[in-house]
């Protein structure tokens, strides 16, 4: 009963939309691409609108960890970064607010692939691919203050390039195309000048 008192107090503080710039930190969780959790960063810039809705430009940058995965014949090792330019909507005045958004994603995918076990010539192959992709996002955002807000986004990668690489024997299973990610951190927004 307490906490929930004040998670509400400290919501109904966070009803003030007087920031203009804000800091996002978190991590990043690949759920599709075979990459390991990576850490997410970028720079909001808000907008007020007088019905107590809040835009933002979304400008966002992920960099996942590498994944190693063997079979007997061939070990694989990925990973892939990306920046993303959006817009996210985050309707209503009260502390937890949804946030929907759309953007464009410009992202890069590194393979190494070296033959191991019953292939004996050890011979490695390696590469970037890199496109761009439409993400919308969906997500939840619950405010502890004026300037502090604590959030989650679900991002889904729908690729605009057609770039298919069959050459590494995973295929297209480790292809950043598939680069739905969810995105849990905190966001320190600035005040307003006046």
């Amino acid at each position: 009963m307490v906490l929930s008192a004040t998670l509400f107090t400290l919501g109904l503080q966070g009803q003030d939309t007087t920031s203009r710039l804000g800091i996002a930190v978190g991590v990043a969780v690949p759920s599709q691409l075979k990459a390991s959790t990576g850490i997410a960063a970028g720079l909001n810039i808000h907008f007020n609108q007088n019905t107590g809705n809040q835009g933002r430009i979304r400008i966002e940058g992920v960099s996942f960890g590498a994944k190693t995965e063997s079979t007997s014949a061939t070990t694989l090792e990925s990973k892939g970064s990306a920046w993303t330019l959006g817009y996210d909507w985050t309707p209503g005045r009260g502390a937890v607010r949804a946030i929907l958004g759309i953007g464009g994603m410009a992202w890069t995918q590194t393979l190494q692939q070296q033959d191991t076990g019953a292939n004996l010539g050890y011979k490695a192959y390696g590469g970037n691919r890199s496109g761009f992709a439409i993400v919308p996002t969906l997500g939840l955002q619950f405010r502890v203050s004026k300037y502090i807000s604590l959030e989650g986004r679900y991002a889904i990668a729908a690729n605009l390039s057609n770039d298919k690489n069959y050459y590494f024997s995973y295929g297209e299973n480790n292809d950043i195309r598939q680069m739905h990610y969810l995105a849990i951190g905190v966001e320190i927004r600035t005040p307003t000048r006046r």
